[in-house]
């Protein structure tokens, strides 16, 4: 299922996370550059804190290229994430048709 209709094209996939309420999980807020209040579950993907090796991050074709790839680097960063490790992925940008603005 799309975000919305509009984006239904970029067939992006997102993980939701149920957790039961007794598993001790408390839910967490954070507010978008909008200022919506978003709240979500802290989980942990991977044991002892272990990064997972992700392949490519794709920066929407309606981003600002630029702005997302350096708000995704300094997240990396603060993640633990290290340039050049197995771990890190490659960054690029949607070319979707009749959504990017490059040729």
């Amino acid at each position: 299922m799309a975000k919305r209709e509009k984006w239904k094209s970029e067939r992006e996939v997102r993980l939701v996370t149920f957790a039961r309420h007794k598993t001790g999980v408390e839910p967490k807020e954070r507010t978008s550059a909008t200022g919506k209040v978003i709240r979500y579950l802290p989980i942990s993907v991977r044991a002892d804190g272990k990064l997972i090796a992700l392949d490519e991050i794709i920066i929407g074709a309606n981003q600002n290229s630029e702005d997302a790839r350096e708000q995704l680097t300094t997240l990396l960063a603060a993640k633990g994430y290290e340039v050049g490790s197995v771990e890190y992925p490659r960054i690029t940008v949607s070319s979707i048709p009749g959504l990017s603005s490059k040729p």
